[in-house]
């Protein structure tokens, strides 16, 4: 594959995966079936490669407590976080049972990443679960809430995506900023750091209004975009940090 096709996949991946995370963590509503017929490029948006959505015959209402869990799970899988990942599976209602002699903690977080994420491990180009070693052999799944399978659907689903495209691709790395957000708004995320994400979504968003260029400083992103009790709150902040 050539570096312009490279290119051209990671910006289908991207906005792809940049719906589905809006549609999940936003308003828990979602469509559950993203296989490639059910996928198309929109036309005359090739600097982008917006996409469009077909065929809703399955799709999902996520409930606010698994929609926050999920979020918060995929920070502990974004930042590598064994002890969040499996913190955020016991709130979320997910029953395993260790066959861990040690690394327990560690093991619960590629169990996680093995499920919910689209990323695969460094050097491996297929994901085989129940591969000797891996960490469903390890843990027996003994409860498992019928609301998520149709996230473990959708995030294994786009995985095939990923790796029919010849990517390996972290949907909770791209998802990061966005459960951060709907966490803070749903009051259980309390960090001054939310705005520099915020921002980050936008410079990269590809709206040329918020581009460096023509933004003259990060103050003014955040007075454009950022509602204004959590901008005033980021510039003390950051007043007290230094960077302004």
């Amino acid at each position: 594959m050539t570096l312009l096709n490279v290119l051209k996949c990671r910006k289908i991946l991207n906005s792809l995966t940049l719906a589905y995370g809006q549609m999940i963590f936003k308003s828990g509503f979602f469509h559950a079936d993203p296989h490639p017929g059910n996928i198309l490029i929109c036309k005359g948006s090739e600097a982008r490669f917006l996409v469009a959505l077909l065929d809703y015959g399955q799709v999902k209402d996520l409930p606010a407590n698994l929609r926050f869990g999920y979020a918060e799970l995929v920070l502990a899988m974004a930042d590598n976080d064994p002890i969040g990942a499996t913190k955020s599976f016991k709130d979320l209602g997910i029953k395993t049972l260790s066959k861990c002699d040690k690394n327990e903690d560690q093991e619960m977080l590629k169990l996680a990443q093995t499920m919910f994420d689209t990323g695969l491990p460094p050097g491996v180009t297929t994901l085989q679960p129940f591969s000797e070693g891996s960490s469903l052999e390890k843990f027996s799944v003994e409860g498992f809430p019928e609301e998520l399978f149709s996230i473990l659907r959708t995030v294994h689903l786009l995985r095939g995506l990923s790796v029919g495209l010849g990517l390996n691709y972290s949907c909770a790395k791209q998802w990061r900023p966005i459960a951060e957000e709907t966490l803070h708004r749903a009051g259980r995320l309390k960090d001054f750091y939310l705005l520099l994400n915020c921002i980050e979504i936008f410079l990269n968003c590809g709206d040329s209004r918020y581009r460096p260029e023509s933004s003259s400083s990060k103050t003014r992103i955040l007075q454009e975009i950022i509602p204004q009790e959590m901008m005033n709150l980021g510039v003390e902040k950051d007043r007290e940090h230094g960077i302004f």
